[in-house]
C-alpha cells in the first residue's frame, strides 16, 4: 500500500454521550444524526474545503487544507447545533466535542489518515467541553487573528498515549451566534419532484411524461427547524417504481441529482458524492447511485485537481462505483457514461467513444448521454459529429439542463462556433455562477471573437482553485490527454492566451541571461535543500522547503503539505513527479537567478507550471 506524508489540519468530533442517548430511542438518534449531517455538518464541511477521512460511527475525522478552514468549520457547525438544540431537554440533545490540531499525516492509498497529527487532534476533542472547540497551540496560532472567535489558554495537558504535554485552547462562545449554518442548502429538490423541465442523468424508470400527478411528502422536524422531502411520481403506462425501494437512499439519491456534478464549484461536487456515498449506504445494490457517484468521482478527477479528491483516489473510486453500477444493472447507461469520461482522462480516446455510444445505444433519447458522446466526439477530432449529438439533446427538452447546456457550450467551442458557445456557457453561468467550465470556455470564446475587455472579465471569474487558471504551462499539460489533435489544443491555449491566462504562475517572465543550466543546474539540485517560499496569491506567501538526495528524490513541504516524488534534469530544465500529485504529472520548467534588486532574501526561482518556488540552497 502506498504512503505519501503531508502536512494538514485534522478535525476530530465525537457525540457526548452518544451511547446514553442511543439507549434511550436509538432509531430517533440514528435519523436525527443523519439529518443533522446532510443539512448542517457535510455541507458546513463542504464549503470550507474540508474531506471527511472516515466516520466512526458517532464521530468524524475531517481534513483541511488550512487550520483557519477547520477552526470555521468547527465555529459554524457548533453554533447551528445550538440553534437545533435550543428548547430541547439536556437530555436529548446532541452535541459534538472538537478537536483540532495541524501536524504531519501519513495518507495510505485509500484516503485514510494515519500518525500523530489524528491521535493529537483525537485526544483534544476529550479534552473540549460538550458543544465545544479545543485547539492545540499550533491551531492556534495559526487561527489567531484570522478566525472571528475567541479562545483561551487552558495550559498543558497530558494526553492519552502521547509523550509529551501538548498546549491546548478552548473556545470561548458568543452568548448569540455570529455565524448561521448554511440553511438554504437543507432545501430538497423541489424542481424535480415537481417534475419542471428534464433534469439530467434522470432514473431511466422515472422519465417524465409531463403530467405530475403526485407528490409524496414528509416532513421532517429537528429540534426547532423543520425541512421538507419530496419524491415525484409520474404518469405512465403502468405504476412507476423508483429505482430502490428505501425511500431514504431516494431522497439522499434525488439531492445528489439536484446539486449537479457538471457544476465545477467543489462545493456542488462535494455535496453530490457526500448524497450519492449515503444513497449507496442505506441500499448497497442502488445501481443508479453508484452510477452517479462514478460521474460525480469522474468530473472531480478531471476538473478539481487534488482539491476535493487526491488523483489516485478519486480514480480509484470513479472506476470502482462505475464497475458496481454494470455489475448490478448491465444495462446502465451513466455508468457507461462515467467509464468513457475515465477513459477520456486517460488519453484513451477510441475506447472512450466506444463507451459513449454503447451508453447512447442504450438510451438514444437521454440529453446528458447524447451530450457526453458529444463532447467525447470533440475532443477527439469529430466536431461534425460531436456538434450533431448535442443538438439533438438539446432538443430533448425545451429547458435543457444546465450540465447539458454546459457540455454543448464546450461542442460548440471546440467547432468554431463562439456564438453559439457564448449563449449556452452565459446560459449556465446564470444557473452555477461559480462554474469554471464555463467562464473559462467564455473567457477563450470571447478572445477568438476579438472581444478582449470580456474575455479577460471571465478569465478574472475563474475560480483561484481551478488548475487552468494558473498558468498556460498547466493548461497545456492538463488538456494534452485530452485533445486528440495538436491543433484542437492549439486553438484553445490561443483563446486563453488572449483571455490573460499568463504563460507561467503569476506572469512570470525569466530572462536568458539568468537561466541556471548544465552543471549548475546539477550543482544546484543534487544533494541539496531549498528553503524559501512560494506565493499563493499576490501578497501571500508560504513558507517552503525541498530535499533534494542524490539518487534522484526529492521532498516537499509548505505549510499545509508534504510531497515525495522523483526528480530529473532534461534540456536544462527541472522536473519533478510528486506521488499522486495532479494525476502524477512530470512538473518542468527553468531555474533562474534572482538579480534584480529584492527584500526577499533568496537567490532563485524555480519556475514549474503549478507555482513559483523562490529559494536559496543549502547543503
Amino acid at each position: 500500500m502506498s504512503e505519501t506524508r503531508k502536512l494538514v489540519a485534522i478535525l476530530v468530533a465525537d457525540i457526548v454521550g452518544f451511547s446514553r442517548l442511543a439507549g434511550a430511542d436509538e432509531e430517533r438518534v440514528l435519523a436525527r444524526l443523519r439529518t443533522l449531517r446532510s443539512d448542517l455538518i457535510d455541507p458546513t464541511i463542504s464549503v470550507h474545503h474540508g474531506r471527511i477521512v472516515k466516520r466512526t460511527g458517532d464521530g468524524s475525522i475531517v481534513e483541511f487544507r488550512s487550520v483557519v478552514d477547520a477552526v470555521r468549520c468547527a465555529v459554524e457547525i457548533q453554533n447551528g447545533l445550538k440553534e437545533r438544540n435550543s428548547g430541547l431537554p439536556p437530555e436529548k440533545r446532541i452535541e459534538f466535542r472538537v478537536g483540532i490540531h495541524v501536524g504531519d499525516v501519513v495518507e495510505e492509498s485509500d484516503g485514510d489518515l494515519m500518525g500523530d497529527g489524528v491521535n493529537i487532534a483525537a485526544r483534544l476533542e476529550g479534552v473540549a467541553k460538550p458543544g465545544g472547540i479545543c485547539l492545540s497551540e499550533g491551531a492556534w496560532r495559526h487561527a489567531q487573528g484570522k478566525v472571528e472567535a475567541r479562545f483561551i489558554d487552558a495550559g498543558k495537558q497530558r494526553l492519552k498515549n502521547i509523550a509529551s504535554p501538548v498546549h491546548a485552547f478552548l473556545w470561548a462562545p458568543d452568548k448569540s451566534p455570529t455565524s448561521r449554518p448554511a440553511a438554504a442548502w437543507s432545501a430538497r429538490p423541489l424542481a424535480a419532484a415537481l417534475g419542471i423541465g428534464r433534469r439530467i442523468g434522470e432514473p431511466p424508470s422515472l422519465r417524465r411524461n409531463n403530467a405530475l400527478i403526485g407528490l409524496l411528502i414528509l416532513l421532517t422536524l429537528v429540534g426547532s427547524a423543520a425541512s421538507v422531502r419530496f419524491w415525484p411520481v409520474f404518469e405512465s403506462s403502468k405504476p412507476a417504481r423508483p429505482p430502490t425501494k428505501n425511500l431514504e437512499a431516494y431522497d439522499d439519491y434525488l439531492r445528489a441529482e439536484n446539486e449537479g456534478y457538471y457544476n465545477v464549484d467543489g462545493r456542488a461536487q462535494a455535496l453530490a458524492l457526500a448524497s450519492y456515498g449515503k444513497a449507496i449506504e442505506l441500499d448497497p445494490n442502488f445501481a443508479d447511485a453508484h452510477a452517479g457517484y462514478a460521474m460525480a468521482a469522474a468530473q472531480a478527477l478531471r476538473f478539481n485537481g487534488d482539491y476535493l479528491l487526491t488523483s489516485p483516489l478519486a480514480r480509484k473510486r470513479a472506476y470502482g462505483a462505475a464497475g458496481r453500477a454494470l455489475e448490478i444493472d448491465p444495462n446502465n447507461s451513466r455508468a457507461y457514461v462515467a467509464l468513457a469520461l475515465l477513459q477520456l482522462n486517460d488519453g484513451r480516446h477510441a475506447d472512450s467513444v466506444v463507451s459513449a455510444r454503447r451508453a447512447v445505444s442504450l438510451h438514444p433519447n437521454d440529453p446528458e448521454v447524447l451530450a457526453n458522446l458529444g463532447m467525447i466526439l470533440a475532443y477527439s477530432g469529430e466536431p461534425a459529429e460531436a456538434v450533431a449529438a448535442v443538438e439533438q439533446a438539446l432538443r430533448q427538452s425545451p429547458s435543457p439542463a444546465p450540465g447539458v447546456r454546459q457540455l454543448a457550450g464546450v461542442v460548440f467551442y471546440i467547432g468554431r462556433q463562439y456564438e453559439r458557445a457564448i449563449e449556452e456557457m452565459k446560459a449556465v453561468s446564470a444557473v452555477w455562477p461559480a462554474s469554471a467550465i464555463a467562464h473559462e470556455h467564455l473567457a477563450a470564446a470571447y478572445a477568438h471573437l476579438g472581444k478582449l475587455d470580456p474575455a479577460r472579465s471571465e478569465a478574472g471569474a475563474i475560480p483561484d482553485y481551478y488548475p487552468m487558471k494558473t498558468s498556460l504551462a498547466f493548461a497545456r499539460l492538463w488538456y494534452e490527454r485530452y485533445y486528440k489533435r495538436a491543433n484542437d489544443l492549439n486553438h484553445h491555449l490561443e483563446g486563453l492566451k488572449g483571455a490573460g491566462i499568463p504563460e507561467w504562475p503569476f506572469g512570470f517572465e525569466g530572462r536568458p541571461q539568468d537561466q541556471v543550466s548544465g552543471q549548475a543546474l546539477a550543482t544546484l539540485t543534487v544533494g541539496r535543500t531549498w528553503r524559501g517560499y512560494a506565493p499563493v496569491y499576490v501578497g501571500e506567501n508560504t513558507p517552503i522547503i525541498l530535499q533534494f538526495d542524490k539518487e534522484n528524490r526529492v521532498a516537499y513541504r509548505s505549510a499545509h503539505t508534504f510531497l515525495t516524488g522523483v526528480v530529473r534534469l532534461e534540456n536544462d530544465r527541472l522536473c519533478i513527479q510528486f506521488d499522486g500529485y495532479w494525476s502524477s504529472y512530470w512538473l518542468c520548467g527553468a531555474v533562474y537567478r534572482i538579480t534584480n534588486a529584492n527584500d526577499s532574501g533568496v537567490d532563485y526561482v524555480s519556475v514549474l507550471p503549478d507555482e513559483l518556488r523562490y529559494f536559496s540552497a543549502k547543503d
